[in-house]
């Protein structure tokens, strides 16, 4: 059973405001990844018919082997703008990348998600991340979220190449365990379609 009492105010889907009401009610419980808990919760209240739903949220410690988009962290000492934008280019090598700039004079909490990852410029603010690095940023994205968060688009070749050295110590380890012989070959060479032309040429 449910109890409420609107106010004056109130614009209720059962009973009369200023009226205490009981009504029938559903206990309704579902788990939920962290990462996705506020959009979870923003769709409970925009879809559920009364003005103040009630809910409660409980924190598991169940080992979880299911992860969101991307990464989130800080750096143990804040970096000014320019040298964290001079960080990520030596770090991604990459000589050129887009971004747009935010009030924020020193960086620490960055957020990351290779490839096409702009959707969760959002989620980036949210967290708190004073910057975001990503791929396939859009004009309007940019113009968006500027003024919010450093908004990095590093390319998503570039952002994702990196990950195959990872992918390359993981299947071997696999391959080892299963006690199998097969060689692991990774193709040194590059096979970004997207090239690059500067004053020095095509890269």
């Amino acid at each position: 059973k449910g109890t409420f009492k609107g106010s004056a105010f109130a614009d209720p889907v059962i009973g009369k405001k200023q009226n205490f009401e009981t009504v029938n009610e559903i206990r309704l419980e579902v788990l939920v990844n962290s990462w996705n808990l506020t959009k979870v919760i923003q769709n409970m209240i925009s879809s559920h018919p009364y003005e103040e739903p009630a809910f409660d949220i409980y924190p598991l410690k169940n080992k979880n082997v299911n992860y969101g988009f991307g990464t989130i962290g800080e750096f143990e000492r804040p970096m000014n703008k320019k040298d964290f934008l001079a960080h990520v280019s030596k770090s991604l090598k990459i000589s050129a990348f887009r971004y747009c700039d935010t009030p924020a004079k020193m960086i620490r909490k960055v957020a990351v998600c290779g490839g096409s990852g702009s959707r969760l410029a959002g989620d980036a603010v949210e967290a708190g991340a004073d910057a975001f690095i990503t791929a396939d940023v859009k004009y309007h994205t940019f113009q968006e979220f500027e003024n919010k968060i450093l908004l990095i688009d590093a390319g998503h070749y570039e952002t994702e190449i990196h990950s195959l050295n990872t992918i390359e110590r993981k299947i071997k380890l696999f391959i080892k365990k299963k006690s199998e012989k097969i060689d692991v070959i990774k193709f040194r060479g590059s096979t970004n379609p997207a090239k690059i032309f500067n004053n020095k040429g095509v890269h």
